[in-house]
């Protein structure tokens, strides 16, 4: 389940889910667009389980593949952080949570203003380094 939360805050905190996705559903996505993502960028054992320990991969493989889990949550679009996307994919999953949303919300803004590289690979790593700061409960986001 942790490995579950880091992935999914990996694809900027809970960005996957539509409306009609149980919880079942979006556990199944995350795990697709890792299994993916691993496909074309070699993670190490070792730099996933730094990332499920909210580290930001050294490697430019392990930055590549956090871009790429972001690209397919689709809230990387052109190298760059789609914030509108991650506000309606968060409001989806945590309507019934507002102090979470908010914390979500604000969280999504700071981090729009702050991270505005075109690369995925630059992108995805300032984009977790930005919610982490962000958010010091990062990864507390259960839907």
């Amino acid at each position: 389940m942790r490995q579950f939360l880091v992935y999914t805050i990996i694809a900027v905190t809970i960005s996957v889910a539509t409306a009609a996705m149980t919880r079942e559903e979006i556990i199944a996505a995350v795990m697709k667009f890792r299994d993916e993502c691993k496909k074309d960028f070699t993670i190490s054992e070792e730099e996933e389980k730094a990332v499920l320990q909210k580290q930001v991969p050294t490697s430019q493989e392990g930055k590549c593949f956090l871009g790429c889990m972001g690209e397919k949550a689709g809230v990387i679009v052109n190298g760059q952080f789609d914030a509108t996307q991650a506000k309606n994919k968060a409001q989806m999953i945590l309507d019934d949570k507002p102090e979470k949303l908010s914390k979500a919300i604000a969280a999504i803004d700071k981090c729009a203003a702050e991270v505005t590289t075109t690369d995925k690979c630059e992108t995805a790593p300032k984009l977790m380094e930005c919610a982490v700061g962000a958010i010091p409960e990062f990864g507390s986001f259960e839907a």
